[in-house]
């Protein structure tokens, strides 16, 4: 698969079209970059324990911007693991009482 990547690149010389770089712009930006950077200054501020909870976001957001962006039909399974992720960083993030 790599080969067939890079002889259409050298050998083919296709001209990518503008929503082909836009999305290539936005791939290198938003997720690759930018994400790091957000996600090292909150690990920053809160410590990496309570960090590791909230990378159980992850999925959350994903399902969110597919049905955002990608026009994905909600399901059932959406609703039931919404609730399941966020009732567990309650769970995890509440204050244990006193004794």
């Amino acid at each position: 698969m790599r080969c067939r990547i890079i002889h259409t690149l050298l050998i083919k010389r296709k001209r990518f079209s503008g929503d082909f770089l836009t999305g290539l712009a936005y791939l290198v930006i938003f997720p690759s970059w930018l994400s790091y950077v957000f996600w090292n200054r909150g690990i920053g501020d809160i410590g990496a324990t309570r960090g590791e909870i909230y990378t159980h976001l992850i999925p959350l957001s994903g399902g969110v911007f597919s049905l955002v962006f990608l026009n994905t039909t909600l399901e059932t399974f959406h609703l039931v693991s919404a609730l399941l992720i966020v009732f567990g960083i309650w769970l995890c993030s509440k204050t244990p009482q006193q004794a």
